[in-house]
């Protein structure tokens, strides 16, 4: 698992928006929260990271401008 999070984390890093990143099956569970399967039994759930959040026209968070990452957990699947 430890390689997978690597990778994954790899991918993260090197990415200029989460549109980039298709590896881990990444996937917006509420506005603020994305998932990115690690394995079938482990996700990882970051959220953004800067001091003034990205906003588009709608007022809500724009994730195209999201640059920098919080991972908050890592845990197994439900």
């Amino acid at each position: 698992m430890a390689v997978k999070l690597q990778a994954r984390l790899a991918d993260l890093s090197s990415a200029n928006s989460i549109d980039d990143v298709i590896v881990g099956y990444p996937r917006l569970i509420d506005e603020e929260t994305y998932v990115l399967s690690l394995s079938d039994e482990y996700q990882l759930s970051f959220i953004q990271n800067h001091p003034s959040a990205p906003i588009n026209g709608t007022g809500r968070l724009d994730w195209k401008q999201v640059r920098r990452i919080k991972i908050t957990e890592i845990k197994k699947c439900p």
